[in-house]
């Protein structure tokens, strides 16, 4: 973990990664000739056909990416292992099944069960995550739009903000049931 964060610091240092903002004002200025731009700058300057203005929006995305990225990749990981090891790995080797054929055969899908649980409430925490995230780069986003209502104390704004944060949470953990439904074989319809 600390290898990884010097070596984005060195990229910063660098100018290899940018430490701010969506793209370089070149490609913002290119994104002008779209005639439906969908404000995705990904899928803009892929619609642009331009590798040097996808190049620039990818590197403004990779800071932003891992910092969301390790907001929630050590939970996952935790609990996928957590879960294989204790489930099934430590049974079937005291049983003599191979591992080969216990993971491929029988270990994943229940072990996806409690992943698939918990995902729900990193998606809350990556929206959470997503104020500070995008307040830090300079992206004008949901997040970055809320902190400046709060600064403003524009309440109504905010209130509208939270209510749309509360019904994306509610509508991808009804989503997260019903795939974790679909995938433990104990839940009957």
């Amino acid at each position: 973990f600390l290898g990884l964060v010097l070596k984005l610091i060195f990229a910063v240092w660098l100018n290899i990664l940018p430490a701010s903002g969506r793209s370089d004002l070149n490609s913002e200025m290119q994104f002008t000739r779209l005639v439906s731009p969908t404000g995705f700058y990904i899928i803009d300057a892929i619609q642009l056909g331009d590798m040097n203005v996808l190049v620039d929006v990818l590197r403004h995305a990779v800071l932003p990416a891992v910092a969301l990225g390790l907001l929630t990749a050590g939970v996952f990981i935790r609990l996928g292992r957590t879960n294989v090891i204790s489930t099934y790995v430590e049974a079937a080797r005291s049983r003599g099944v191979s591992e080969k054929r216990l993971l491929n055969k029988h270990a994943w899908r229940p072990a996806l069960i409690p992943i698939i649980t918990v995902m729900g409430m990193q998606i809350a925490l990556m929206l959470a995550g997503a104020v500070l995230t995008e307040t830090t780069f300079e992206w004008k986003g949901l997040g970055f739009m809320l902190s400046q209502y709060l600064k403003a104390r524009d309440f109504v704004a905010v209130q509208g903000i939270v209510i749309l944060i509360a019904i994306i949470v509610a509508v991808v953990n009804f989503l997260v049931d019903v795939i974790a439904a679909l995938i433990d074989p104990r839940v009957r319809y």
